[in-house]
């Protein structure tokens, strides 16, 4: 059987399988509508995710598939509606990818599952508690603060000390240090913690890169402190994992951030159980997983630091200054097809 994926707008070819319109889709079908506030490549990539996953399910499900994607374009009042028009329709499922867009479909009085991503832990929560569908579901994804340790052990195998720093004006800074410290024990590492003041001029002027690297955690730290951090580790050429991609692209080394597709996939379970099995999906939340693997390859050359054989080709993103033309979106982030590679100026 094949999967009919349905678009309001274009006829693309997406995992090898052409997208056909809605009204194009003959026959008994499961309809899944997606319902975002604008187009964006993450967006896109979490409908690769979820598209494929149902694939992957397609001989065991009792109809064809249709997807059917609908973007607002900003347009408020216009999201209402189509939330409304959807809860009246002929889907199975609704998913809503973004804030907006959860909020259109889980508070609309509908007897449909709703499925949700893109949404921050505490308004899930919120629309979890306010829902007005008997069963809403919301994908949300774990901080990546507790992975960005792990990436130590793949980058950097021969270091042993990780410096955690702290903003030391921040509230509950300290606590929370210790808590990554205990996670760094647990790994094997011998945590060192540091408080560092934002207007500090050079934070790490006494620090030995023999052996150690700075584990930023942007929970930990402001933004000043941040900058502060980046320019002490660039002085004293001592390499820095963690943060967010654009810390690295600032000069870290590497972190783990959201694999926007493996959300897609974790949506794709979600709607497939309601396919198959709707009375045992109960409301709540479920958590996706952060597994992008960022990496700076010229921040590996001025340290000096040889990567370890394979570990370009399982990154999710590099950023070099190899290549050429603006970076190319990842469908699937952790295969080496998918990698995208991001030019520096």
């Amino acid at each position: 059987m094949v999967l009919l994926v349905a678009c309001v707008v274009t006829i693309p070819i997406v995992a090898g399988v052409q997208l056909a319109r809605a009204e194009d889709v003959a026959g008994p079908e499961l309809r899944v509508s997606i319902l975002s506030i604008v187009d964006h490549p993450r967006f896109d990539t979490m409908r690769l995710g979820l598209a494929d996953r149902l694939i992957e399910a397609q001989a065991a499900l009792p109809e064809r598939v249709a997807i059917e994607r609908i973007s607002v374009d900003a347009d408020l009042a216009r999201l209402d509606d189509e939330a409304m028009r959807l809860a009246r329709g002929s889907s199975k499922v609704l998913v809503a990818f973004s804030a907006p867009a959860a909020r259109a479909a889980a508070l609309v009085p509908t007897a449909k599952p709703v499925v949700f991503a893109a949404v921050a832990r505490d308004e899930a929560e919120v629309l979890i508690r306010e829902r007005r569908a008997p069963t809403v579901i919301g994908i949300v994804e774990k901080p990546p603060e507790g992975e960005q340790i792990e990436p130590v052990r793949r980058v950097l195998p021969s270091v042993r000390r990780i410096i955690l720093p702290f903003d030391s004006g921040r509230d509950a800074a300290t606590a929370t240090a210790r808590d990554f410290a205990a996670l760094a024990t647990a790994k094997g590492y011998v945590p060192v913690l540091r408080a560092v003041a934002a207007d500090a001029p050079d934070p790490l002027a006494d620090v030995s890169a023999s052996a150690t690297a700075l584990v930023l955690i942007p929970a930990l730290m402001t933004p000043p402190a941040v900058e502060s951090l980046l320019a002490s580790t660039e002085r004293q050429a001592l390499p820095t994992m963690g943060g967010d991609a654009a810390i690295v692209a600032r000069g870290a080394l590497a972190t783990v951030i959201h694999d926007a597709y493996a959300t897609g996939r974790v949506v794709g379970n979600v709607v497939l159980g309601l396919l198959t099995d709707p009375a045992r999906q109960q409301a709540g939340l479920r958590e996706a997983v952060a597994d992008h693997v960022v990496i700076n390859v010229d921040s590996a050359g001025r340290l000096g630091r040889a990567l370890p054989s394979g570990i370009l080709d399982g990154a999710g993103t590099l950023i070099d200054s190899a290549g050429s033309g603006p970076p190319r979106p990842s469908a699937k982030p952790a295969a080496p097809v998918g990698r995208r590679r991001n030019t520096a100026e």
